[in-house]
């Protein structure tokens, strides 16, 4: 017969309980990603903006430049609905897709969408208060393939604000 502590149990109940990855539980939950986030990579200036939790969404804009045009944009939103926290994607303002929360950690959070061609996940991770890693990754043509930038929280104003 074996015999354990209250202790031992305890630790064990606390580990398990501290491995599981939780889901985000309101919009306010992800109050991080909101902001003018941008990078540049090889003559690209990349823009991505997320307004503060309000109204149980957070919505979102994507914006590519090179040059003197326009690349690629994107509207996006993630919104508390009766399916849970999903992020609608809609890139060059095509049908939304759903992508819902596959993975959750402070300051992390991974949508997926195993159905969608390419992404299938959309990685945010705020590494440092001003530095945000983004990815996308999946399966594309039949093998896997994983994108990602770097980001830092912009100060720049439009306008004459």
């Amino acid at each position: 017969m074996y015999r354990f502590s209250s202790s031992l149990l305890l630790s064990a109940i606390t580990f398990t309980l501290s491995s599981v990855n939780l889901s985000a539980q309101s919009i306010n939950d992800l109050g991080w990603m909101s902001g003018l986030w941008m990078g540049n990579e090889n003559g690209v200036l990349m823009e991505e903006y997320w307004t503060q939790p309000a109204g149980g969404s957070i919505i979102g804009l994507h914006r590519d430049t090179f040059t003197d045009s326009t690349s690629f944009f994107e509207f996006v939103r993630i919104e508390e609905t009766n399916e849970g926290i999903i992020y609608f994607a809609q890139p060059r303002g095509v049908p939304a897709t759903k992508f819902r929360i596959s993975e959750f950690e402070e300051h992390t959070v991974t949508f997926s969408n195993p159905d969608h061609d390419f992404p299938q996940n959309l990685h945010y991770k705020l590494i440092q208060p001003d530095t945000l890693e983004v990815a996308i990754s999946g399966m594309s043509d039949g093998e896997f393939k994983k994108f990602g930038w770097k980001w830092v929280r912009s100060t720049i104003k439009y306008g004459d604000e």
